[in-house]
């Protein structure tokens, strides 16, 4: 097999490398998300906490951003593309099949 992956998918499967090592012959890992960036704590004290929120059953709480502004936001002030007609049909998907749009990440997300 052949694994292609970004990001936490990435991190899945450089988590997961040591059992496969007989079945996969090559990975190409994209930005694999090992660190938050500028955490002001430890990822040991992050885990913690999100612990103790999972462990009281709010893990479905977002942890940063929160779920999707009913509006989007405008093209020159996203972070996502630079391009003009790509934010114009993912804004266009996102308003005719709202489930699919992603919010931000929550603390059982987190937690994992």
């Amino acid at each position: 097999y052949y694994i292609l992956a970004h990001s936490t998918g990435a991190v899945i499967a450089l988590l997961a490398s040591p059992s496969m090592v007989n079945r996969v012959r090559r990975m190409v890992l994209l930005a694999p998300f090992l660190e938050v960036p500028d955490m002001p704590v430890s990822i040991a004290t992050v885990r913690r906490v999100c612990a103790i929120f999972c462990a009281l059953g709010l893990g479905w709480l977002y942890a940063a951003i929160g779920p999707r502004p009913k509006v989007p936001p405008a093209f020159e002030v996203n972070k996502v593309t630079s391009d003009p007609a790509r934010y114009r049909r993912n804004v266009g998907i996102y308003e005719a099949w709202p489930q699919l749009a992603l919010g931000g990440p929550t603390i059982r997300w987190l937690k994992a």
